[in-house]
């Protein structure tokens, strides 16, 4: 069974994750030269350029079926809200907390 809440582009998730930090949160993809030494992360790259993170998941039918799913958005403002601030808080030496909160670059 495949089980998702929502099928976003990396480019989706930055704006989302920008809106939800209140600054800007930058998507770049990795190298094509890169991607064209490794085959499945290639081919994850690729499903992240089609939003296709979820797999092949009938999103209309799990919402039915399981309607407490969250989109995106929805997980950000409510228990995903913690992990993003915490993951955005400089530490005691200034910088950020080593998490990237980078996301890659849409093709389009």
């Amino acid at each position: 069974m495949e089980i998702a809440g929502d099928a976003l582009t990396g480019k989706a998730l930055a704006e989302r994750l920008t809106r939800a930090a209140g600054r800007p949160i930058s998507y770049s993809r990795l190298p094509t030269t890169l991607l064209s030494q490794d085959d499945v992360v290639g081919k994850l790259a690729a499903l992240v350029d089609d939003g296709r993170l979820a797999g092949n998941a009938d999103l209309d039918a799990l919402r039915a079926e399981f309607p407490f799913l969250l989109r995106f958005d929805r997980w950000l403002a409510g228990p995903g809200a913690g992990l993003l601030d915490e993951a955005l808080r400089p530490t005691d030496a200034g910088t950020r907390s080593g998490r990237s909160v980078r996301c890659s670059h849409d093709p389009v």
